[in-house]
Formats: C-alpha cells, structure tokens, sequence
C-alpha cells in the first residue's frame, strides 16, 4: 500500500498536476511547439517566483497589514495577495523568456506565462501537502488539481494574452480579479468548493477563445 505521507509521495501528488496542465496547454502550441530548454527554464523561474510571493506576502501579513488594518482573509488582503502572485508571476516568467520572444509568435506569451504558473503551482502544491493533515492528503491533491493548479494556468493565460495584444496592465487586472474571486469562493464556502471550480472552469471558456483569437491573427505584428 502507498504511504501517501512519503515525502516522494507527496512531493509527487504536487508536482503531477502541474505536469499534466502544461502538456494539456502545450498542445495549443502543437503546430510550433516550443524550445524544451526554455520550457523548462521558465518553469524553473516560476518556480522561484513562487518563493518570491511567499516573502513578499509574509512581509505584508506581518509588517504593513497591521499598520493598513487589513487582515489577510478580508477582500483587500485577496486582493493585494492576487495581485503579488500574478505579478511575480508574469515577472519570473518575462525575465526567462524576454530574450526568446517573437514579435511572429504572440503565442508564445500565452504559452510561456502558463508554463510559469505551472512551475509556481508546483511548488505550491508541495507546500500545501507537505503541511496538509495526514488523514486529507488525497482530498487536498485532488481539489489542488483542478482548483488552484488549473486556477493559475488560466489567471497566467490572460496574463500572457493582453501581453501579446501590448495590454499587459489589463491582463493583470483580470488576472488578479480572478484570482481574488477564487480564493474568497474557496475560503468562505470550503465546503461548497465546486463554486470556486465552476468559476475557473468558466473563466477557461473564455481563455481558451482568446487561444484562438492570438492563433488567427497567424504572424500578425505583436506590440511590445
């Protein structure tokens, strides 16, 4: 029987599902698949990106949010604590792939900013289950994977969309107010967590239109 307490286990549990939201996004990209070196360098920098948000949020929760008056589980802290991840983010991933960017290929963006997520769900995942009660380590994998894992790929995605069109302030606009409607769905109501799932899962509806929207314009000229 699996020790699902096993750190490789758990750190396997975290790392799966941003696996398996990568490769399904990648297949928008199939007809000009991207560069596996720089797949993999900018899912490492979301990764670091991740430890990035952490300390940024630690320090706001424990030094500024006192003084402001705000408490990390109010609708302020959501929303300061979004808009940090998905900044840190779309930074992580711009620093690793900046250089490879093709004003041919808008999308790239999208591609790259999701990789990116991925790498930061990934390592959020293992945090979570590395904390997680013993007894609710497979109940937590499996929200994660289609919850807050998929949540970052979509928030990332519109990111990585409104940058390809040169509207990068938009696209964290509606990054953060995704993310901060899903955190407040998913802490308020815990056990009605298909609300929070239903919302991305609608939120995808509309990121995956936006796939095709960047696909037609077919080396159409990209703002930078």
């Amino acid at each position: 029987m699996v020790n699902l307490s096993s750190p490789l286990v758990l750190f396997a549990l975290g790392v799966f599902p941003a696996i398996f939201w990568l490769f399904f996004f990648l297949l928008e990209s199939r007809r000009h698949p991207e560069p596996p070196k720089i797949i993999a360098r900018v899912f490492v920098a979301g990764t670091v990106a991740a430890v990035v948000a952490a300390g940024i949020q630690l320090l706001l929760q424990l030094k500024l949010f006192p003084i402001w008056g705000y408490e990390a589980n109010s609708i302020s802290g959501f929303l300061i604590f979004a808009f940090v991840e998905e900044t840190v983010k779309f930074f992580g991933a711009y620093i690793a792939f900046k250089n490879k960017r093709k004003p041919e290929a808008p999308l790239d963006d999208m591609i790259y900013l999701i990789t990116a997520a991925m790498g930061f769900a990934a390592l959020e995942n293992v945090l979570f289950l590395f904390s997680a009660n013993s007894t609710l380590i497979l109940q937590t994998a499996v929200m994660r994977s289609i919850g807050a894992t998929f949540l970052h790929a979509v928030a990332s995605g519109f990111t990585g969309f409104y940058l390809a069109k040169g509207r990068l302030p938009e696209g964290l606009v509606v990054a953060t107010a995704i993310h901060t409607a899903f955190n407040y769905l998913a802490y308020y109501f815990p056990q009605y967590q298909i609300y929070s799932v239903a919302l991305v899962l609608f939120a995808s509806f509309f990121l995956f239109h936006d796939f095709d929207i960047i696909k037609q314009t077919d080396g159409g000229e990209r703002q930078i």
